[in-house]
Formats: C-alpha cells, sequence, structure tokens
C-alpha cells in the first residue's frame, strides 16, 4: 500500500482541507481591520450594482453620482474593466458589500491555492516541505496581500494562466486558448499578455489555440456588446486617461521613464526603448539553438514579468501574477539545488517586495515606480542561470 505522505493527490486533499479553515479565519480577520467601502472590490460591487438596474459604469456622471449614493470606492471615477466583468459581478451585487467582499476573497485564495496545486502537478519528486514552502511563499509574498486585502482581479488572472499552461502542456490547445483568453477581463495585462502567447503558438503552429483566443476574445466582447453596443470606444477613452493619470506611478517602463524624464517625448522615447529592449532579451532567451521554446509553463514564466513591465498601467498588486515564476524558481532551485535553496529564495523575493513596497510608499502613497526592481529580480533571476532556465528536471 501506498503511504499516503507520498500520494500526491491525498496531500493535495489535506492541504485544501487544512487552508479552508485558514482563508476562513483571515478573511474574518480582513472584514474587521479594513472597510470594505473603501476597497477595490467595492467599484466592482458598484459595478455590478449599475448593471443590474441599467445604467452606464462608463459615464462618469452616474457613477461618482451612484458612488455618492452607495459610499462605495471614494477614489474611483468609472468603472476600469471591460463590460462582460460587471456582468458577470452582477450577482455578487445581490449581497451586501461585506457579503460579496467576504465571499469574493475567499474566491482569490481558493483560485491561488487551487493554482499551486496545478503548477505543483509539474514538479511530481517535490517533498511535503516543499508544498509548503511554495505555499507560505505565495500567500506571504506582499502582493498577495495587498490583492487580497483590496479584492483585485489578480487572483482569478492568476488561475487563468496556471489553467492555460496545464492544457497547453496537455496539448489540449483550443481548451487553452479559450481559457487564456479570459485574461481580457484585465486588458492593461490580458492584450500585452495574450500577444505574446499569440505569437508563441503562432510559431508552433498552433491554430487550435489561437482560435480558442479569437473565439473567447470575440465572447467577452459580445456579452458586453449585449448591454451597451458602444462599449469599448468608452472603455478606451477612460483606459488612456488612466494611462495619463498614473504615469509614473505604476511597476512598468512607462512609468519609470516618467520618474526619470518629464518631457512627454523623452517619456515615450524612453518607454520605447525599454520596451524593446525587454521584448529583444524575451525573443533571446525563448530561442535556444535556433528552436522556439516548447515548454509552456517555462514560456509563461518568461512572458509573465515581461507583460508587468511593458504593460501600459499596473500596481503593485499586480505583482501577485509573480507567483508563478516564483514557484517555478523554487522548483528549480528545489530540483537542482535542494529545497534549503528553495527556502532561501523565497525568504529573498518576500523581503525584496515588503522593502520595494517601502520605499515606494516613502514617496507618497499609491507610488509604486519602484516596484518594478521586484518584476526584474524574478525574471533576471531565472534568465541569468542556464540550470534553471534548463527546466524542472535539469
Amino acid at each position: 500500500m501506498m503511504e499516503p505522505l507520498h500520494n500526491t493527490k491525498i496531500r493535495a486533499a489535506i492541504i485544501i482541507a487544512v487552508f479552508l479553515p485558514v482563508f476562513v479565519v483571515v478573511n474574518l480577520w480582513f472584514e474587521k481591520k479594513y472597510d470594505s467601502y473603501l476597497m477595490d472590490f467595492a467599484a466592482y460591487w458598484q459595478a455590478g450594482h449599475m448593471t443590474l438596474f441599467g445604467q452606464n459604469i462608463y459615464n462618469n456622471q452616474e457613477w461618482v453620482a451612484e458612488r455618492s449614493l452607495l459610499g462605495t470606492a471614494p477614489y474611483s471615477e468609472t468603472f476600469q474593466y471591460p463590460l462582460a466583468f460587471a456582468m458577470l459581478l452582477a450577482p455578487l451585487s445581490l449581497l451586501t458589500l461585506d457579503q460579496a467582499f467576504m465571499l469574493w476573497r475567499f474566491i482569490g485564495e481558493f483560485a491561488i491555492l487551487t493554482s499551486l496545486l496545478i503548477l505543483f502537478t509539474f514538479f511530481p519528486k517535490r517533498s511535503m516541505f516543499f508544498e509548503l514552502l511554495a505555499i507560505i511563499t505565495a500567500f506571504l509574498f506582499p502582493p498577495t496581500f495587498l490583492v487580497l486585502r483590496g479584492g483585485q482581479l489578480a487572483p482569478v488572472l492568476l488561475l487563468f494562466i496556471a489553467l492555460s499552461i496545464y492544457f497547453f502542456s496537455r496539448e489540449k490547445w483550443l481548451y487553452g486558448g479559450l481559457i487564456v483568453s479570459l485574461m481580457l477581463l484585465k486588458p492593461s495585462l490580458g492584450v500585452p499578455f495574450l500577444a505574446l502567447t499569440s505569437i508563441w503558438l503562432f510559431s508552433k503552429k498552433q491554430w487550435l489555440a489561437l482560435a480558442g483566443i479569437a473565439f473567447g476574445a470575440l465572447l467577452l466582447y459580445g456579452v458586453g456588446a449585449l448591454y451597451n453596443s458602444h462599449w469599448v470606444l468608452e472603455y478606451l477613452s477612460i483606459g488612456k486617461y488612466t494611462f495619463d493619470k498614473y504615469n509614473g506611478w505604476q511597476i512598468t517602463l512607462w512609468s519609470l521613464a516618467g520618474v526619470f524624464f518629464k518631457s512627454t517625448a523623452w517619456q515615450i522615447a524612453a518607454g520605447i526603448v525599454g520596451v524593446c529592449v525587454v521584448l529583444l532579451i524575451a525573443g533571446t532567451f525563448l530561442i535556444g539553438k535556433n528552436t522556439i521554446e516548447s515548454n509552456p509553463f517555462r514560456v509563461a514564466v518568461i512572458f509573465l514579468p515581461v507583460t508587468l513591465l511593458i504593460a501600459p498601467y499596473a500596481w503593485n498588486y499586480e505583482q501577485a501574477l509573480l507567483v508563478i515564476p516564483v514557484v517555478y524558481i523554487l522548483m528549480t532551485l528545489s530540483s537542482v539545488y535542494g529545497d534549503a535553496k528553495s527556502a532561501l529564495f523565497s525568504l529573498s523575493v518576500i523581503s525584496l517586495s515588503f522593502i520595494m513596497i517601502l520605499v515606494s510608499n516613502s514617496h507618497g502613497w499609491g507610488n509604486d515606480a519602484w516596484c518594478i526592481l521586484v518584476t526584474v529580480f524574478v525574471w533576471f533571476f531565472h534568465l541569468a542561470q542556464p540550470r534553471l532556465r534548463a527546466g524542472i528536471d535539469a
């Protein structure tokens, strides 16, 4: 008989059984500690509420009026996501904001845990210590705390990416394409990530995956168009306003250019140069011995930091997506050097992220620009070590 400790399915069940009550306790603490009406999720809830009542979530006057009436998300000026997302949120708005936030945060925590369990399947020789280390790293990673506190979308996006990696690795290309297309629920990250992924899929001639992405994108557009046929144009105008308003504050190359250059022309030029350099580096490491990288997991590990760097805008809590490359690095370190080196990397990335958040906040609340160093650190830590680049089984 197989020892339960070595049965990965039993271990996964134990992990879920242990962490579900932990999530409940943590959520109760969050609810007491932070005012739900001041968090970003309040804007999600308001968008769902307004959609139910036939209001225009992209109309500033309607949004502010409803915000004042409900007392929600005082810093928001309009909804900054696709209309399909607001429609998906509508059922949550039938609950009170506190109840909806509790449920949404639980969904986010479970999405992160499920993502980790999916990624663990790529490392069958893992120890129980490694599993606990990876889970603790993911949940103690400061962006994870921030995203759970605020209730943003990143944990769900993390699950979409993990599922797409799983399906692509098993050559279920259509399913993987459909799942990864849901990244468009957050276009500022979804568009660059899907553009990079589509180029890779095109190079591999995976037409079913590309068809899945195209169908998923059309479906998201169509769902919103049933409610408002002009929603894309309205959304794009909001995206430009957001980019201009927060330029120089975020964790992207464009914002970093805004820190060093006050001239708009120089900012744009520096941003373009930075993006080109990053894409060139990514392309170089995707092509080894003139062969395009075939490991979907490693491709995602390369593309996720690139996405955060070249995105038009992204906040430090969206670095929660770095959980995937961080876990990959933990796997490769454990495989090549042992669990102790993995633990050392875990401590390093958590500490660096915490320090960068303190540094950024010292320049004013919401000024996340210096947190870009966390993305750069994770990306280059992976790329700079040949034995890690070779993969988990190196």
